[in-house]
């Protein structure tokens, strides 16, 4: 083989190598980030927020809607149903950075006022209903159900800081 072709041949050779090895990354981080997390699956569910460590970027979908956690207020804009996590930065000043610590046990009343938005796009028999709002507000625990008593499937990131429970279901 003359020099010429060998080189050519080693520079293709190169680069498909690279291009392969990029194509495998690409893969595998595409996969990385479509992990899907624990799920649970009943005609009731409950989540329990009481001493929940909840980050930004945290996220639980109950059905096919996905209420993400922010750790900034002006990510709110950005998110169709959000979530505050434990910290959310309120404000940048010139000179302080202002937080706002939720308790965790505010975060059902949040989650429960999306649900309430998402109910107007559903129809009359598959919305969904929070038996004890009351309780719910005082203990920190969402409890929740569909009106046709159907399943619902709730996942969330791996390592949701909230406990979810299917009283009648099973994890999947």
């Amino acid at each position: 083989m003359d020099p010429r072709t060998r080189r050519s041949w080693i520079w293709r050779t190169a680069v498909e190598a690279v291009a392969g090895t990029a194509l495998l990354a690409v893969i595998w981080l595409m996969g990385a980030g479509c992990t899907e997390g624990p799920r649970k699956r009943g005609a009731q569910i409950r989540i329990d927020y009481r001493n929940a460590e909840i980050e930004k970027g945290d996220w639980i979908q109950i059905d096919s809607v996905r209420f993400e956690h922010i750790g900034d207020r002006k990510e709110a804009g950005a998110i169709r149903y959000p979530l505050p996590s434990n910290r959310v930065r309120a404000a940048r000043g010139t000179q302080d950075t202002l937080y706002r610590d939720y308790n965790p046990r505010a975060i059902p009343i949040y989650l429960a006022e999306h649900l309430r938005a998402v109910n107007k796009t559903r129809p009359e028999g598959e919305r969904y209903q929070v038996p004890n709002p009351a309780l719910m507000q005082y203990s920190g625990v969402l409890t929740l159900r569909r009106q046709d008593s159907a399943a619902i499937t709730v996942e969330m990131n791996p390592g949701y800081g909230a406990t979810v429970s299917a009283t009648d279901g099973q994890a999947e």
